[in-house]
């Protein structure tokens, strides 16, 4: 469990009678039924680490992705975008050494989790309740603030959130995503909202007039509006609470969910991480004190 193996020769081993096997077997089958996280290591052909990280050593990791970068995508056949880049920085220091991407719709990401179509949860996954019910979480990596996107010259005058709610605008969201039940709870009727697979299809909507505003995180809205929609949107940026955001695992890779995050925090203590935050141009605010955010504590407070 504490990832170093007893140094015990193959004649001490050979000393040991029938019956102390007998009564360690007993033992060990014991400490395990009573102990969750003995049980879910395993004994039979498991590192000490744990049978999914043994897994993934052997098989690979397979990365589930959307599209949506700058936090994940698929470029050249290869994993890209923030969050897969850094799942692989952190689970090469786990041997970990070949990762292949499975690009799905957001709404797909955690049921492809949930069946053991994909290992890790890649899409940026807000940490809300209803997903620390269902699934694992790293601990953050990113802190996003919410912005609004909306047509060139902000036609219907959108400046705020609650200017949204109050007015009769066409809302674009994400299918699966928190957004689309955040909606919800502020009043915004299912009529004014229009569901796409992923935040590009919403852009690409609000040029083509479908809908009139969407809101997002603020770096996701930022990378795209720099790449080909300045021309036609324009970011708003909202003063709201930031969400934290984290790697998914399944409910039963406990051992994985440890290993990443001791490898993680190491990451972050020695900087590994740094050149991805700058390649993909995220702001300081997005990442200042994440390194002492823990997945318990936003699970706690999530709602």
């Amino acid at each position: 469990m504490n990832g170093k193996r007893d140094n015990v020769t193959l004649e001490q081993v050979n000393r040991v009678t029938r019956r102390r096997l007998l009564r360690s077997g007993l033992v060990a089958a014991a400490a395990a039924a009573a102990s969750p996280l003995l049980a879910a290591c395993g004994s039979s052909g498991s590192t000490a680490v744990g049978k999914t990280v043994d897994r993934l050593r052997s098989n690979g990791a397979k990365f589930g992705l959307s599209a949506g970068l700058p936090t994940s995508g698929v470029e050249g056949g290869k994993a890209v975008g923030i969050f897969p880049e850094i799942a692989e920085v952190v689970l090469r220091r786990l041997q970990v050494d070949k990762f292949t991407p499975v690009l799905t719709s957001f709404e797909g990401i955690i049921p492809g989790l949930q069946a053991g179509r994909v290992d890790l949860a890649l899409p940026g996954l807000y940490i809300t309740a209803k997903r620390c019910k269902n699934i694992l979480f790293s601990h953050p990596l990113i802190i996003y603030t919410d912005a609004l996107a909306v047509p060139k010259g902000n036609p219907d005058n959108i400046k705020t959130f609650q200017d949204v709610v109050d007015s009769d605008v066409k809302v674009g969201t994400i299918a699966g995503s928190a957004g689309s039940e955040f909606l919800k709870k502020q009043g915004i009727p299912e009529s004014r909202q229009v569901i796409f697979p992923d935040l590009p299809s919403i852009l690409d909507g609000m040029k083509a007039g479908r809908v009139d505003v969407t809101g997002s995180d603020a770096i996701a809205l930022g990378y795209l509006l720099g790449r080909g929609y300045a021309d036609d949107l324009e970011l708003i940026p909202e003063d709201t609470a930031g969400f934290s955001s984290g790697v998914g695992f399944a409910k039963d890779a406990m051992d994985l969910q440890t290993a990443f995050n001791d490898e993680l925090r190491k990451a972050q203590a020695d900087g590994a991480l740094a050149s991805i935050y700058e390649k993909w141009n995220v702001p300081k605010d997005a990442i200042e004190g994440v390194e002492k955010l823990t997945q318990e504590e936003e699970c706690r407070k999530a709602t």
